[in-house]
Formats: C-alpha cells, sequence, structure tokens
C-alpha cells in the first residue's frame, strides 16, 4: 500500500496571501509557497538548457517553495535517448520581494524507482548558488552536473532543488500553471526526502516548474570500471595482469571531472592516476597524462566517445609504469 505526506499549499499574491490545505492524515503536514501576480505571465531569462529536456511551455505564471528549512522540489525529466549521462541543470528562480536575492542551494538528482514512480535513490547533489534572483522576471541559473557520473540507462530522473527557505523567505522556484501544458510529475518534500508528495495533489493548476536539464547520449556512461573525465566525453578503462596469472578490470575513482586513479587489488591500494586535459588552445589536442605506482601489465584505454577514437597505452610486465604524457593524443578539438 502506498503511503503519501500531506502537503499543504499556501499562496501568495503579489497583493493577498492565503492557505490552501489537503486533509490527510500526517502529524506535521509541510507548505508549499506560490507566489502568484494574476494575469502575469513571464518568459525567463539566464542559461536555461535550450536544447535540452522541458517540461514547461517557455513562461512561467508563478513560483513555488516548499516551507521549512529543508524545502525540497523535484521534477521528473526523461533523456530523449538511452544511455544519456546527465550533463546540465538549470534552474529557474525568482523572488518575492523588492529588489534582487541571492540563495545557496543544492541541486539534487534522484532516480524514479520510488513508490508509484515517486524519488527514490538519491543519486547525487550538487552545492551551488544563484546570485542576482530578480522580483521582476524569472531568471535560470545553468549548471555542470557531469561530475554527478549520472548515466541514465532507462526510465527517468528527477532533478530540483533543496535550500532552506526559513533563511531565504522570498525565493521561488518559478512554476508553470499554464492550461495548454501538460502536468509534469512534480514533487515536494520538507523532511530531506522521507517522504514526497505530488503537486498536483494540493494544487491543481500545477503544470510544470522551471527545472530543465541536458543529456548526452554520446557521452561516457560511468560505472566501477569506466571513469568519465571532461564533461563525459573521455572514457577510461584499464586491466592488468600479475606475473602469476592473476587478472581483471581496474576499478575507478573520480576525483575532479579531469583526473582520476585506478585501483586492482584493494581500494587503498592506488595504482596509477590519470588525466584527460583540453589542450585546445595550446596545440588543438586533447593530452591524456598518467603516473603509475605499479610493475603490473597494465592496459590503459582512453576513448573520446564523442568521436569513437581510442588510444591504448601499454605497461609491460615487471615494468615501473613509465609516466605518461601524451600531448597529441586526441586532434578532436572543435569536434
Amino acid at each position: 500500500m502506498r503511503t503519501t505526506r500531506p502537503l499543504a499549499l499556501s499562496i501568495l499574491s503579489a497583493f493577498v496571501a492565503a492557505t490552501v490545505a489537503v486533509a490527510q492524515a500526517s502529524p506535521s503536514p509541510p507548505k508549499i509557497q506560490s507566489l502568484r501576480t494574476p494575469g502575469s505571465i513571464f518568459a525567463p531569462s539566464g542559461p536555461a538548457c535550450t536544447g535540452g529536456i522541458q517540461v514547461d511551455d517557455g513562461s512561467f505564471e508563478t513560483g513555488y517553495f516548499v516551507s521549512g528549512s529543508d524545502s525540497r522540489i523535484v521534477q521528473r525529466l526523461t533523456p530523449a535517448e538511452y544511455p544519456s549521462l546527465l550533463t546540465r541543470a538549470c534552474i529557474c528562480w525568482i523572488a518575492g520581494g523588492p529588489g534582487t536575492a541571492n540563495l545557496s542551494y543544492s541541486i539534487l538528482v534522484y532516480d524514479d524507482n520510488g513508490a508509484g514512480g515517486q524519488p527514490g535513490t538519491l543519486l547525487g547533489s550538487r552545492a551551488v548558488s544563484a546570485n542576482g534572483i530578480s522580483d521582476t522576471a524569472p531568471t535560470f541559473f545553468g549548471y555542470d552536473c557531469s561530475l554527478l557520473d549520472i548515466g541514465v540507462t532507462s526510465g527517468s530522473v528527477y532533478v530540483g532543488a533543496s535550500w532552506n527557505q526559513i533563511a531565504n523567505p522570498n525565493v521561488y522556484l518559478c512554476a508553470d500553471e499554464s492550461t495548454g501544458t501538460p502536468a509534469a510529475a512534480i514533487y515536494g518534500s520538507d523532511d530531506a526526502g522521507a517522504h514526497w508528495t505530488s503537486f498536483q495533489d494540493v494544487e491543481d493548476r500545477a503544470r510544470a516548474v522551471g527545472v530543465r536539464a541536458e543529456f548526452d547520449p554520446n557521452g561516457c556512461i560511468p560505472d566501477d570500471f569506466t571513469l568519465c573525465l571532461v564533461n563525459g566525453r573521455f572514457a577510461v578503462q584499464a586491466t592488468y595482469e600479475t606475473p602469476a596469472g592473476q587478472s581483471g578490470a581496474a576499478k575507478v575513482e573520480k576525483l575532479t571531472d579531469q583526473t582520476g586513479y585506478l585501483w586492482f587489488f584493494s581500494p587503498e591500494n592506488v595504482e596509477a592516476v590519470i588525466k584527460v586535459l583540453d589542450g585546445c588552445s595550446l596545440n588543438n589536442r586533447f593530452w591524456v597524462f598518467a603516473g603509475g605506482l605499479t610493475n603490473v601489465r597494465t592496459v590503459v584505454t582512453v576513448t573520446d566517445t564523442r568521436e569513437n577514437n581510442t588510444k591504448i597505452y601499454v605497461n609491460q610486465q615487471g615494468q615501473a609504469f613509465k609516466p605518461l604524457q601524451d600531448t597529441n593524443a586526441f586532434p578532436t578539438c572543435g569536434e
């Protein structure tokens, strides 16, 4: 049996504030606030993930937040192709008071494996900020999400934001209430995602929120054996073989968007560090650098997934891993 926690929806007009609640069994129902200027339609500005996945109609009539110190609002987004790598998220904000506002918050990404297809496993989060949020027009703020290493092989993900609404009472997530917009799956939570409530359960005008995303169907899909670097463009994999014949695929750990390391036998025992650098401004090449702490046979494969070009680097058995400094690795700049 599916159980949901009710949200009470409050509407804050430019002229009047009111509260709308849904009566369901809950010890402490959270509240969703809505900033409303009757009859107004706003076209957003800012980096809006143009060409990515959006479920709004391109304009916003109002804004929402969930009351509390951990206000969470997420929206289901589905890549056009599988597999795809989440590379960018764009979040639209509007201020409810005079002047501009600044907000520190987190981008959230959830799997859609919750009860009934609602948000389930938290796949990743990133602390970001939005400065200069306008009180006269919605503004999108765009963020790189490739470092989260979220590959989507089927279904959808929920993308959204969490912020301290109590400390930021005049900041709202842009909302589309156009009757012609198909209703998107929007959920809110005030208890760190322990319980979720559908917006449409408490506000039948809710259609979509200002959350968009870009997915790269040609990008690297990360897993335990695949390191994805440079905004998901390059895939790094490796194999090893000991003198005794023990062999396998190297496990990987990502450090930054350009750098990661490999291990063979235990995660505490790092065997090699590798990075891919954008040297296009210097010699029109992507560079591959690596340094090793091993003398077993190691085969490192680096693939430019966008161009399907591959470079293979081999460290021979019994040889100390020689430093790798390939500044001519991939002549694929501008591709």
